[in-house]
């Protein structure tokens, strides 16, 4: 039995969503054309934006939890980490950009766990898999050049 495929909005909005990290990456990247306070606002609100994307897919987790019945805590211990980890990090550690993209790397592979206990739209887990490798990637990648500088 098939699901609904993805309305388009979701679609566009999902891969939209990388474009913030696409352009603080090209900020980062070249100090010598933006300046070195715009790259190193370019890495905090790179990180920044990829923290709150983390936060946000605990949120869908816990929705979809909540829209399939799930009664089990494991769902919904798995779907506050992202928040709590993102929250905890900025105050503890100096660069947090790889461990919020490792985590975004990694977030599929929840999505891939979570389908199997809840039926998600066709090409959700495509666009999930593409969405947190690119921005998983992309924030790990603003690691080096603010190291670098």
């Amino acid at each position: 039995m098939t699901s609904p495929p993805l309305p388009r909005p979701v679609l566009w909005l999902g891969l939209a969503g990388l474009l913030p990290i696409c352009l603080c990456l090209a900020v980062a990247r070249l100090p010598s054309v933006f300046g070195i306070l715009p790259s190193f606002l370019a890495v905090l609100y790179g990180a920044s934006y990829s923290a709150v994307i983390l936060s946000f897919l605990g949120g869908l987790w816990w929705m979809a939890a909540l829209q399939a019945n799930i009664r089990s805590a494991p769902v919904y211990l798995v779907s506050v980490t992202p928040s709590l980890l993102a929250w905890s990090l900025y105050p503890m550690v100096r660069d947090p950009q790889f461990v919020i993209g490792a985590a975004l790397l990694l977030s599929p592979l929840v999505d891939r766990w979570l389908a199997r206990q809840i039926r998600f739209p066709d090409g959700w887990l495509r666009l999930r898999l593409v969405l947190g490798v690119g921005l998983g990637l992309g924030t790990i990648l603003l690691e080096w050049p603010h190291h670098t500088a």
